[in-house]
């Protein structure tokens, strides 16, 4: 009993005495998440106390550094860095940015720090004092909800259904788009939104809030035709708070495009002036700032030289205006001085890579911004696919990998996806995969050989290359043959016949809606029209073609309205005979479409009551549709490290045993926010 009172007193206390790494995780969740610094320094201090040896210490002492200098404790920061730098070789990314930190901070260059890991999909608008930032979260397909961060406390809370969203300055209320309207709504908790429409035949976007939180600032796009979308003019306006009553300020050409994302023009401190980014002449890719009145009676450029300028951001004091500019693939941070709605002197580089949006600059000088922690700056970052057993239990847990639009080969033994524009081969049994690389910037659409010696794949075009194909890829030797043009009148969304000798695709006339499917003799090139859509089908993008397993039949789903989210099912013979809707009109906007391996039944994406996907069983011959168990809801759970997009699916496709199917599904980018430390624009 002694012994054994020992060994559990013992493993109490290697349970109270955390990991390193899982304190050091506690830490940054305490800094970034709950905004409890001094909570946070506490404990980093712990780690590097307890665990000088541990690559978790230096890493402590680096989000020390960044803690000191957001509190202007430029002293301890440097000593924190310097610790590193002397102490410590590892992590090398850890030293390596210690160094660079330490050199920055000594000669008074701007420090970056990272201040938020952000729990929405794009943050924009941060307040004049600091303590609230704005965004938008994905709520399902096409929708958007409106999301408010106090950062003071880590907490957020949804506001409202909405796009592009600004938090006024003292952050009492948030304006944000919805639709073609503007929406306002207070930050208070239990606040009700109230929607603004924009005048007839006009778009209202958002562009910055007035000073005194009375007014927004805005733009109203007015098209100049319904069915091409052309526009025939951009109007800045000040839409009132209360009442929302519009007041003209200026109207500009469509080419100018003042305000051409959320938050490129941008009120003075002391509301005289409106900042923006516009085009200088018609069909210029270059973006000059310029200065203008509130009133919209003077306009003056201040920065005239050829580049792309944007996120033009007042300081503090109203007399220096900072934007960023990409210069070789580099995005840099300038300032220039303006007196009077003048410029007052040439543009300065203040740091040279920012790789972010600017969200704005707080009372007290802190220039906030925010980065993508994946490619690009995009709200996507990537796909997944997922292979899950069509009875799954909750317990199960899908094989998960990246990539998009996979097929099985006809034996189940492989895989074919596309993973960032490589066609990419996996062996279900071993994950082991091989890459191949075509020429092109987007591979489409892998359809198996019925041996399984190669796949049909389509590549897209290249500027200064030939235009997209459809090529035959030899799995042995990895050589790609073109054997198709697509051409602006064929779809690239395919179908391969069982033998492999027939492409099925929509065709169009030139680059119109796609009107109907035909059948193209891949050995001769000939095309045989199959048969039209069905009469009130608004069909712009490819739509889903699958081919019956015995060969006979095609099933292919058409969009009825002109935004492509609602489709309806309707299959044919391939002869073109026997042509009959098989579903009625439901929610739905993807190209997927698949038989079950014995042909008896169809399966498909569509919404559900929240524009989430899920997936759908449709008895061949008609009937009425039944979910098949698999949907965002049903996966999510499965998958807890992947941030899954709610409404975007990439492709399905079931096995040949049909026990399996497996989905690809987009996920959203995580955007952190950042700062510039020690920033000065008036040196």
């Amino acid at each position: 009993m002694a012994l054994v009172l020992v060994v559990l007193l013992s493993a109490t206390v290697l349970s109270q005495v955390q990991a390193p790494d899982v304190l050091l995780k506690q830490a940054m969740q305490r800094e970034q998440v709950d905004g409890d610094l001094p909570g946070a320094l506490a404990l980093y201090k712990d780690i590097v106390d307890k665990f000088p040896k541990d690559p978790a210490a230096p890493r402590a002492l680096l989000q020390m550094a960044g803690i000191y200098e957001h509190q202007r404790d430029r002293a301890a920061a440097q000593a924190a860095l310097t610790r590193i730098v002397t102490e410590y070789r590892r992590p090398a990314e850890v030293v390596v940015s210690a160094k660079g930190r330490l050199a920055a901070s000594s000669d008074g260059r701007p420090v970056p720090r990272r201040v938020l890991d952000a729990d929405w999909v794009a943050p924009q608008d941060i307040s004049a004092n600091g303590r609230f930032a704005v965004g938008r979260d994905r709520a399902g397909y096409n929708t958007l909800s409106v999301v408010l961060r106090d950062l003071s406390t880590g907490q957020s809370r949804t506001l409202a259904t909405g796009g592009g969203a600004s938090v006024s300055d003292d952050g009492k209320y948030v304006a944000f788009v919805s639709g073609r309207s503007l929406g306002m709504v207070s930050t208070a908790v239990g606040a009700s939104p109230e929607i603004i429409p924009a005048p007839e035949g006009a778009f209202l976007r958002l562009a910055d809030w007035a000073p005194d939180g009375n007014a927004v600032l805005v733009s109203i796009s007015r098209r100049a035709d319904a069915s091409t979308g052309r526009l025939a003019s951009v109007e800045l306006a000040w839409l009132s708070r209360s009442g929302h009553t519009l007041r003209s300020v200026r109207t500009f050409e469509p080419w100018q495009g003042p305000v051409d994302n959320e938050d490129e023009a941008r009120v003075s401190p002391d509301g005289r002036f409106i900042i923006f980014a516009a085009a200088p002449r018609s069909g210029s890719s270059d973006r000059f700032v310029y200065v203008m009145d509130a009133e919209g009676r003077t306009l003056e450029p201040v920065v005239t030289t050829a580049g792309l300028r944007r996120f033009p951001t007042w300081a503090p004091d109203g007399k220096h205006v900072l934007f960023t500019e990409d210069r070789s693939g580099r995005t840099g941070l300038w300032s220039v001085v303006v007196e009077n709605g003048r410029a007052g002197g040439e543009p300065r580089l203040l740091y040279p890579d920012l790789s972010g949006n600017l969200l704005g600059i707080t009372t007290a000088g802190t220039l906030y911004y925010r980065r993508s922690s994946s490619l690009g700056n995009s709200e996507y970052a990537g796909n997944y696919a997922h292979i899950v057993r069509r009875d799954h239990s909750p317990a199960d847990r899908p094989v998960t990998f990246t990539g998009c639009c996979a097929s099985w080969s006809r034996d189940g033994a492989m895989l074919a996806l596309i993973v960032e524009g490589r066609l990419v081969v996996r062996e279900v049994s071993s994950n082991e995969e091989r890459s191949y690389e075509l020429p092109g910037a987007v591979v489409e659409s892998p359809g198996w050989l019925h041996d399984a010696s190669g796949l049909i794949v389509v590549v897209q075009s290249k500027p200064g290359r030939e235009t997209a194909g459809f090529y035959r890829v030899d799995l042995a030797s990895g050589a790609a043959t073109r054997v198709l043009d697509v051409g602006p009148s064929r779809s690239s969304n395919v179908a391969l016949s069982p033998d492999g000798r027939t492409l099925y695709l929509a065709t169009r006339h030139r680059s119109g809606p796609f009107t109907g499917i035909a059948a193209v003799d891949l050995a001769t090139g000939a095309e045989q029209p199959v048969a039209s859509f069905p009469a009130g089908t608004q069909q712009f993008g490819p739509p889903a073609i699958a081919v019956s397993p015995d060969g006979a039949t095609l099933a292919v789903a058409v969009s009825t309205n002109l935004d492509e989210t609602e489709r309806l099912i309707f299959t044919v013979a391939v002869d073109g005979s026997n042509l009959r809707e098989v579903t009625r009109p439901f929610p739905g906007a993807w190209q997927s479409l698949r038989w079950t391996p014995d042909g008896t039944a169809l399966v498909f994406p569509a919404f559900d009551e929240r524009r989430n996907w899920r997936i759908m069983r449709l008895p061949a011959e008609g009937g009425t549709a039944s979910f098949d168990g698999l949907s965002f809801d049903t996966l999510a759970p499965l998958v807890p490290d992947i941030r899954m997009n709610p409404g975007n699916f990439s492709g399905l496709d079931v096995s040949p045993d049909g026990t399996r199917i497996i989905v690809s599904t987009q996920t959203m980018a995580k955007f952190e926010v950042w700062t510039l430390d020690h920033l000065s624009w008036d040196r």
